[in-house]
């Protein structure tokens, strides 16, 4: 099957859109965090940038490691002040993710079903599950 210039393209757009919402996490959450998530590594381990470099070297994608640079680089809130300002902010975060959540799950139903209908799901699930 060759590459179609229009599923790349919009595959890469999703990929810059899902950076985007992170890096903008990442800034809202410095300095609000709790030191012992930070502490518990769970964010960001001592593999995660290289997997990340190996990972777009196998694979040709880019993959911005300062996403997860700026992830190990956060400071812990003391007091964590919530006023209307913080609230939007979150809202508004989570709003651009359950709407991104939602296009990306219509462009691989969109995707999935193209494939099929150029049989490639049928002929690699047999492949898969050995039957004929």
């Amino acid at each position: 099957m060759c590459a179609d210039k229009t599923w790349i393209e919009k595959a890469d757009w999703f990929r810059r859109q899902l950076e985007e919402l992170l890096r903008d996490t990442v800034q809202l959450a410095n300095r609000r965090v709790n030191s012992w998530i930070l502490d518990s590594q769970e964010l960001v381990t001592e593999f995660t940038i290289p997997a990340e470099e190996c990972t777009e070297k196998l694979s040709g994608v880019l993959i911005d490691s300062g996403i997860s640079r700026q992830e190990k680089a956060l400071r812990p809130g003391q007091r964590i002040q919530v006023d209307r300002e913080l609230v939007r902010a979150v809202d508004e975060l989570n709003r651009r993710a359950l709407r991104l959540l939602n296009q990306f799950i219509e462009f691989k139903e969109a995707f999935c079903g193209r494939l099929e209908t150029e049989g490639f799901l049928r002929s690699t699930t047999r492949f898969w599950l050995n039957t004929s």
